[in-house]
């Protein structure tokens, strides 16, 4: 049940994420399902990156062990220095990792993704093969995650020497990726305070509109009263206007 939950939970786009987890928690709750509701109730909401991310792989199944079976035939060649075969797979993880992030926007159904939404998708599924951990939580991510590469702890040989490693960032590079991140972490603020107010706003509405169905049950209720004693007034009246005829 709780994965079932889950899966339904973090499928759903981040504007929606919040009311359906009050939704499948309160339905796990009524089904005394005491496991589902705390694990709905711990999830966090996702950024829009990590959704597709998790949305792809809760729609195609085959998306987790295609990226940690990449990845554990990288390290192997990591570990070997085998310069010809971590080039070939090289270029299938580019492959795959172009064709994934192409069916998530398309399930997302994101025509133009942003700049950094592809980003942060493409580097979240290249640290899917990277890290097996990292593999084994899509679905359920809520934020995106980096690749750190795969030549930790490799002594380098004239193969691997000549195989691609990943550019280090420089100093400006990481200056931007730390104020585009502190900019998502301003802009996830803004968002979680907008859809508290959004919450306290509707939750007014229902209160208002729960004391308008009293308020007009009562008036029903007082038009039926008065109408039956109308009605037997004026029987009554009929009643004694009769007997008053000579």
């Amino acid at each position: 049940m709780a994965d079932d939950a889950l899966d339904e939970l973090y499928a759903q786009p981040p504007d929606k994420f919040t009311a359906k987890r009050a939704e499948l928690g309160k339905r796990a709750k009524q089904d005394g399902d005491a496991e589902a509701t705390k694990a709905i109730k711990a999830a966090r909401k996702p950024t829009k990156a990590a959704w597709v991310v998790n949305l792809l792989a809760i729609r195609d199944s085959s998306v987790r062990p295609q990226l940690s079976g990449l990845g554990e035939r990288l390290r192997a060649a990591h570990q070997k220095m085998d310069g010809k075969r971590i080039r070939e797979l090289s270029a299938e993880q580019r492959h795959l990792i172009d064709a994934l992030a192409a069916k998530g926007f398309e399930l997302a159904q994101i025509i133009e993704p942003a700049a950094s939404v592809r980003e942060d998708v493409v580097g979240t599924l290249q640290a899917a093969v990277a890290d097996a951990e990292v593999a084994a939580a899509l679905g359920r991510l809520a934020k995106p995650e980096s690749w750190s590469g795969f030549a930790e702890g490799v002594e380098p040989s004239e193969d691997a020497e000549r195989a691609p490693e990943p550019a280090r960032p420089t100093a400006r590079e990481k200056r931007e990726q730390g104020k585009r991140h502190r900019e998502r972490e301003k802009a996830e603020a803004l968002v979680h305070a907008a859809e508290r107010e959004r919450d306290t706003g509707r939750k007014r509405v229902d209160d208002a509109q729960r004391q308008l169905h009293d308020a007009l049950q009562e008036l029903d209720d007082a038009e039926q009263v008065l109408a039956e004693a109308t009605r037997r007034f004026e029987s009554t009246d009929r009643g004694l206007g009769g007997r008053q005829q000579p």
